[in-house]
């Protein structure tokens, strides 16, 4: 069975004072090759997760950053 990793943010993230979180945590992520998606829309989520169930992968491992 497969992993995935999704990445949540909000599409006000990278805006406000924690600006560099996301971009960090990615790259950390990168790093440690964990492959991942980055998204932004609920509902995209919703799909990606459903996705998953409907290929037989596990959970996927959601990550929801704000970057505040």
């Amino acid at each position: 069975m497969d992993s995935e990793v999704l990445l949540f943010t909000s599409p006000k993230a990278g805006s406000g004072a924690g600006r560099q979180e996301i971009p960090r945590l990615r790259e950390r992520l990168k790093q440690a090759g964990i492959a991942h998606q980055c998204l932004s829309d609920p509902q995209e989520l919703r799909q990606r997760i459903h996705s998953c169930r409907q290929r037989d992968v596990s959970r996927p491992t959601v990550i929801a950053a704000g970057g505040d």
